[in-house]
């Protein structure tokens, strides 16, 4: 096996507005864009099968967790049958013989970064699932705020789903053969709880009543024997019908309606996809609550996690980040100037105004002596004027 990443760009990625022609809108999702890989055999390189590097990196973390649970289970069963056999036969050699030396075997913390046959487990799986793919509408996956909101509130388990689209640490899978190596329960028609708290999405392709006859019998089994069982089930609301009416109504404890255009899913092929397109379907959803007796009391349904479960799947999706402004709008680098604040306290009173400036004269003329009436008189010290 081999690998290689690529940007698979425009090529693997949906438009804005794209319609499969049913009525269903495939609107691009503001995540991304991720890498993509390829996963091919060396041998024939002829068919290549994309899955984006983040997907890649948790199946590689849920097959070292399936490994270390083996290789824990190997472990005690070893112990046991040591604890059983407390006298163990001593190796007979004949004379001149070597014994062969035991081929040593690789231990859980001998893990190397990428361990052997993990792409030979991935291209099988690939090549099944990639087989099975159709319409968005017929593969959809619950988005990930969903399954926040019911971890919180107490499910621990998805009854259907695939290695790809897996949110919960537990959950089960149609093919035990390739999904088992990757953590994967199995089959949900080979799942019987005795209790717990349980996420059920069907497939839409799934016809009859197979799932809803198989959860009727695991909790009538669980009432009987007065155990908490809860199943949620999220289906389109002509199938829920089906299996609300399929003697599961009276372990109903609640409905809820999500309105068609309103809510959205994963399209089914995400993890192959650089820009992940949501699925919007024209037709209404409906999450049910089953369960029995005690399973309504451990895990009661309140109103407030009623508003939650329709807030994770509303469409559209409330923006968590700040819009982006346009380019024809600067961000400002600091601050408007604002103007100054006027104090409240009252103005001081006005000086009082300088006088006028008188204006520019010409200094007094000096009076002219008349000679008439002047006389001269000789002074001691010289002569003066005497007016008369």
């Amino acid at each position: 096996m081999a690998d290689t990443a690529s940007d698979h760009g425009a090529a693997m990625r949906g438009g804005a507005g794209v319609s499969n022609g049913r009525g269903d809108v495939l609107p691009t999702l503001d995540e991304g864009p991720f890498r993509v890989a390829e996963v091919y055999c060396a041998k024939d390189s002829a068919i290549r099968l994309p899955i984006r590097a983040d997907v890649l990196e948790r199946l590689l973390k849920r097959f070292r967790k399936a490994q270390d649970a083996a290789d824990e289970a190997i472990g005690k069963e070893k112990e046991k049958k040591q604890a059983v056999t407390s006298v163990q036969e001593p190796l007979v050699q004949k004379a001149g013989r070597i014994p062969k030396k035991r081929k040593r075997t690789q231990t859980s913390e001998e893990h190397t970064a990428r361990p052997p046959h993990f792409l030979s487990h991935v291209y099988s799986m690939l090549l099944r699932y990639d087989d099975l793919s159709g319409e968005a509408g017929q593969h959809g996956a619950i988005p990930p705020q969903v399954f926040d909101v019911l971890r919180k509130w107490g499910c621990a388990h998805e009854c259907c789903a695939t290695p790809f689209n897996a949110t919960l640490d537990s959950y089960g899978s149609p093919f035990l053969d390739t999904d088992g190596v990757f953590g994967s329960a199995g089959s949900f028609f080979a799942f019987e709880p005795s209790e717990g708290c349980f996420e059920i999405n069907p497939p839409f392709t799934l016809s009859g009543n197979h799932v809803s006859d198989h959860m009727g019998r695991v909790l009538q089994r669980a009432e009987d024997s007065r155990k908490p069982l809860t199943f949620v089930m999220v289906h389109a609301a002509p199938h829920a019908r089906v299996a609300r009416e399929a003697g599961l109504q009276r372990f109903v404890r609640e409905e809820v309606r999500l309105e068609g255009g309103r809510h959205y899913y994963l399209e089914g092929n995400f993890y192959q996809r650089a820009q992940p397109r949501a699925y919007v379907p024209p037709f209404p959803s409906v999450v049910l609550f089953f369960s029995t007796t005690e399973g309504s009391k451990r895990w009661p349904v309140t109103r407030s996690l009623v508003d939650d479960i329709k807030k994770a799947f509303a469409w559209p999706r409330v923006q968590t980040k700040p819009a982006r402004p346009s380019a024809m709008l600067p961000v400002p680098s600091r601050p408007a100037i604002q103007a100054p604040v006027v104090p409240s306290w009252p103005a001081p009173a006005p000086a009082p105004a300088p006088p006028a400036r008188p204006d520019a004269v010409w200094p007094a003329a000096e009076a002219v002596l008349d000679p008439a009436s002047t006389t001269h008189e000789m002074a001691p010290g010289g002569w003066q004027t005497v007016m008369m």
